[in-house]
């Protein structure tokens, strides 16, 4: 090819380039990933509709009662191509212990724009006066590249039996504070890990008295256990590399956030992450890959000795003499 038609091919694939660029280079949002709509406005929320009809959640229950509880999020907005949250779930947790939860996390998995219920069973346990923890997140995978996480939290109180009544108390200018939770942005619900292999377990955190403490646990039974420490009581520093097991199977990773308050809050979510046999090349692989070494540089060599070869018979010819 000719030096001038490289030049004009260059400049063609530039100017294509830099039209391509400009088209992300433009607009605002609401949204963290708005910039990839140029001339558009566009914002996702993503909530627990704490006063729907279908949200029910009892404000007292006796102890060894059980109750249904259920509650509503709701994926809304106009976020443009990108609607679906992935990988959402909801937690659930009692905050001084007074009751006990069926399944603490309730996997609801992909969320289009709309309305989803989760539900659960919770059982009275002992007197008091407690807090449901009630946690829900989800992802947008942008492009398949950015990830921004969603989260929300909503915490009403509920009466377990029939507890003494506490004195009244001087009322205090501490604001309150907001109920503890965690999310667990790696792995992903479903997500593909070879045995065998470390991978980075990572964590978001809101809410709750710091310093907060972190522990891992992962089981490979079910969701309801049993655990094995992964680590414990870990500062929240938002991630941890850990070496999966040496076998195949799906594992549940646990990560459990308690907090410094008194009495503690704590939250937990739990996630399932599916276990492959690390890959391995076929021994047949090796003498096929040698094989496709080694041709090109038997090729190259003979070439050589070739450009050598001619390039010693012309200088034997130029300086020959003739009778």
């Amino acid at each position: 090819m000719k030096k001038t038609s490289v030049m004009v091919l260059l400049v063609t694939l530039a100017v294509i380039f830099l039209l391509f660029l400009s088209s992300f280079t433009n607009g605002t949002s609401t949204n963290p990933c708005g910039s990839c709509h140029p001339g558009k406005i566009y914002s996702q929320y993503f909530d627990i509709l704490e006063g729907d009809n279908a949200t029910q959640i009892p404000s007292a229950i006796e102890v060894g009662e059980t109750q249904a509880v259920s509650v509503v999020v709701e994926n809304n907005g106009d976020p443009g191509s990108y609607s679906i949250l992935s990988d959402v779930s909801v937690t659930f947790a009692s905050k001084n212990g007074h009751f006990s939860v069926n399944s603490p996390t309730y996997n609801i998995g992909d969320l289009p724009l709309g309305e989803e219920t989760a539900t659960w069973q919770i059982t009275g346990v002992s007197e008091g006066v407690d807090s449901l923890l009630i946690t829900a997140s989800g992802i947008n995978k942008q492009h398949r590249t950015l990830t921004f996480l969603f989260l929300d939290t909503y915490s009403p109180s509920i009466t377990v039996g029939h507890p003494s009544p506490t004195p009244a108390s001087t009322p205090s200018s501490t604001p309150p504070i907001a109920p503890l939770s965690i999310a667990l942005m790696s792995p992903t619900s479903g997500e593909r890990w070879a045995a065998g292999t470390v991978y980075t377990i990572k964590w978001y955190t809101s809410g709750g008295t710091k310093p907060l403490t972190i522990t891992l646990d992962y089981s490979v039974s079910s969701i309801n256990g049993s655990w094995t420490t992964i680590a414990a009581g870990i500062a929240d520093n938002g991630s941890l590399t850990w070496e999966t097991p040496n076998a195949t199977a799906t594992i549940y990773i646990r990560a459990f956030a308690t907090d410094s308050s008194n009495p503690t809050q704590s939250a937990l979510m739990i996630r399932n992450v599916e276990v492959n046999e690390a890959w391995t090349p076929p021994l047949i692989m090796i003498p096929v890959v040698l094989l496709f070494t080694a041709v090109p540089v038997l090729i190259l060599l003979k070439w050589r000795k070739q450009k050598q070869a001619q390039a010693k018979s012309e200088g034997n010819g130029k300086w020959a003499v003739t009778s």
